[in-house]
């Protein structure tokens, strides 16, 4: 669940919500400057499925104990990711091992990063062998398929890289983020790479700067659940106070800075 800070309360949207949100961005990606993703159709169901695993866990909100706040994605224990980070790979195996394995590069990012906040941690050590050989046996790795650097394909990694832009651009618009700049963002298939900036005064209508996508205004929806700020006594409590919470939706507008030329 992502936690957006409004004014007296939250916006909570569910994972899933804010992946078909990345769907909805990544779509339109490609332009004169900017190559179209290939394959496009693989490439673009890694981006919309990445979080299908979170659709039993969002279907309520978790209280966090902590602060007696709903959770946010963030701040979910280890354990907890780990389940649902390898249900959301596993889960699109059969339908696309291409998109699969991108999802579970995905993962791997983050769960890289909390080894390398806790190199003892047994969990994380755990995920990180099984996305390899996961990654290693649905996309069929080998010595003669890795480049020469010994990375991965060039189009998994560019392709990998869209996913988390997707992923990006949706987190900033879904937490209402005022600014962003996300490092290699590829032009084409060659390494060619730019840096995205994404900007905004209000949380809802973004600036983007070099605009990735055909045309120069584009209009996105995500709903979520508008909650009072407090602090919540129970699990109870909040789950009487998300089954009560009102539908939010929130539009966005992605416009460029200039015309592009």
């Amino acid at each position: 669940m992502i936690r957006r800070d409004i004014d007296g309360g939250w916006i909570l949207i569910t994972q899933d919500d804010h992946a078909v949100l990345s769907f909805d961005i990544m779509k339109n990606w490609g332009n004169s400057r900017f190559e179209e993703i290939i394959p496009n159709e693989q490439v673009l169901t890694a981006i919309k499925e990445h979080d299908c695993g979170w659709k039993k866990w969002d279907s309520s909100s978790v209280l966090n104990k902590q602060n007696n706040y709903p959770t946010n994605f963030i701040e979910m224990y280890t354990n907890d990711q780990y389940v649902i980070w390898k249900n959301s790979y596993e889960s699109l195996r059969d339908d696309s091992s291409y998109a699969a394995s991108l999802v579970a590069l995905h993962f791997s990012k983050f769960n890289n990063n909390t080894l390398t906040k806790n190199p003892d941690n047994r969990t994380a050590k755990i995920l990180r062998d099984k996305i390899n050989k996961f990654v290693q046996r649905n996309l069929k790795l080998n010595s003669d398929n890795k480049d020469k650097n010994g990375f991965l394909p060039i189009d998994v990694r560019i392709n990998l890289r869209f996913l988390q832009i997707g992923d990006i651009v949706s987190l900033a618009l879904c937490h209402g983020w005022s600014s962003t700049e996300i490092e290699n963002v590829p032009l084409n298939y060659h390494d060619d790479n730019v840096i995205l900036k994404l900007s905004s005064q209000d949380g809802l209508n973004y600036e983007i700067d070099p605009n990735p996508f055909p045309e120069n205004n584009l209009e996105f929806k995500v709903k979520g659940k508008k909650l009072l700020k407090k602090e919540f006594k129970s699990q109870d409590e909040l789950d009487m106070a998300f089954s009560d919470a009102t539908e939010q939706i929130l539009s966005f507008s992605i416009c460029s800075c200039q015309e592009e030329r």
